[in-house]
């Protein structure tokens, strides 16, 4: 299974699937699950698989690293947005109290930092607007909640990072949704 969410490759993952593989059996070394293996890649179809087969996202290695700590790390800003859109917490800490958003800085990985900052201000304005709507009188609505920024024109990637190749990864169509600003049906 490890094998085969390290390499994204969606027809073994679905096969291992079926056999009855528990999915959540952690690497010996390291304790990493196969959602942590693909996550750290931005195999988003291979996670979606894992996923939809019953992987928790809040599983932890050995360090207390979820997935969402995994792909902060590696920069895969496609998969944290699949994790973020299944439900997974983004202010989840590991051992050492780290959130994703600290690990991605700590790496400088500049398109992971926009994508969990733009989720933690998210929460952020949703607990706030949540507190306000509660404590209001009852006939009062609440202010609507502003959606994300737009979309900042891009910039040279910061030395010592290589700059997004011009033959970009094809976009998961579920990511392509979530980068647009559509929820989808799922």
């Amino acid at each position: 299974m490890r094998k085969a969410a390290l390499e994204g490759d969606v027809a073994a993952l679905t096969t291992i699937i079926a056999s009855g593989v528990n999915l959540e059996s952690p690497h010996p070394k390291d304790g990493q699950t196969a959602l942590m293996y693909a996550s750290s890649n931005g195999y988003v179809d291979a996670m979606e698989v894992l996923i939809k087969a019953g992987a928790k996202l809040e599983s932890r290695d050995k360090f207390g690293y979820t997935a969402l700590h995994v792909a902060a790390t590696t920069g895969e800003a496609k998969s944290i947005l699949l994790l973020l859109a299944s439900g997974c917490n983004v202010d989840a800490r590991n051992k050492f109290g780290h959130s994703a958003l600290k690990m991605a800085r700590e790496e400088k990985r500049a398109a992971a930092i926009a994508v969990l900052e733009n989720a933690m201000a998210n929460a952020s304005r949703e607990a706030t607007s949540a507190t306000s709507a509660s404590s209001s009188s009852a006939g009062a609505a609440a202010a609507p909640v502003p959606g994300p920024p737009p979309n900042k024109p891009k910039r040279a990637a910061p030395e010592g990072e290589e700059a997004p190749s011009k033959q970009a990864k094809a976009v998961h169509p579920r990511v392509q949704d979530l980068q647009e600003g559509n929820p989808g049906s799922d």
